[in-house]
């Protein structure tokens, strides 16, 4: 294919460009050297065909090629004047690498029943469905009520005597209608003490008015879970990530415990 290429005015043309991007270039020098690997002008003719039809001709692949050889002799002049060097992004993501090529080992081949079923009783905490509350809700600003407790108690008041009467709220930033919340989400929505309030109410009604950092709600209690521990056949799949992770974590430890004693640390 390349031989082909050679014979191409707009080879000669690109060529010519490209150079303006190398800096003492050495005859016969590895650095300067760039292989094309066929597995990727196959890759490219394949997608050309698709896209127009035919393959390329060898000048219309040589420009597609144009700026991927482009960025390899900037990343290599780059890196041969050290650009690559104090640069905190860099090095960041470099050992972002080497600690995921650390980790890619650490697999759970084989394990047997008994371990896991161990792991799970020796957590069992770790595997239930928490308590959780599904409920409606009508939201009385502090901030854009002079009374926003008074206003939402008339509104309960209309609720008992009317239950389908349309009650003029304020509009909430968080959701309206909250399904199986847990005290964590819910908490995190409404404040600290709102999750404790709600498990006060009775369920399929209107309550009395209810405090969050916000102001005053109308709650409408429609579901009620209570915390359940789940099964060593309904937790095996999560027991198995967990311990993927504690694996993982001792093999890390394991293999940067032998790294640091390669190095010795100096401190001035």
């Amino acid at each position: 294919m390349f031989f082909k290429i050679l014979k191409e005015p707009i080879f000669w043309f690109l060529l010519l460009s490209i150079s303006i991007f190398t800096i003492e270039i050495k005859l016969g020098s590895q650095d300067n050297y760039i292989k094309i690997e066929q597995a990727k002008i196959k890759q490219l003719e394949e997608k050309w065909e698709k896209e127009h039809g035919r393959l390329p001709t060898d000048s219309e692949l040589l420009v597609v090629l144009e700026p991927e050889i482009i960025d390899e002799i900037l990343y290599r002049e780059a890196k041969s004047i050290g650009l690559e060097l104090d640069d905190n992004v860099i090095r960041r993501r470099l050992i972002e690498k080497y600690r995921f090529m650390l980790n890619q080992s650490s697999y759970l081949d084989d394990i047997d029943e008994e371990t896991l079923k161990a792991y799970y009783k020796k957590n069992m905490d770790q595997y239930q469905i928490a308590d959780s509350i599904s409920f409606k809700h009508h939201f009385f600003s502090k901030v854009n009520r002079i009374d926003p407790q008074g206003n939402a108690a008339t509104a309960y008041l209309s609720k008992q005597s009317q239950p389908e009467k349309t009650i003029k709220a304020d509009s909430f930033l968080g959701p309206s209608v909250i399904d199986n919340g847990g005290r964590d989400v819910i908490e995190r929505i409404f404040g600290n003490s709102f999750f404790a309030d709600l498990n006060k109410l009775k369920l399929e009604q209107w309550s009395e008015p209810i405090q969050s950092v916000y102001g005053w709600h109308l709650v409408y209690i429609t579901d009620r879970k209570n915390s359940m521990q789940l099964s060593y056949k309904q937790s095996k799949e999560k027991v198995i990530k967990s311990m993927q992770v504690q694996k993982r974590q001792i093999d890390e430890k394991s293999r940067l415990s032998k790294l640091m004693t390669k190095y010795s640390v100096e401190f001035q």
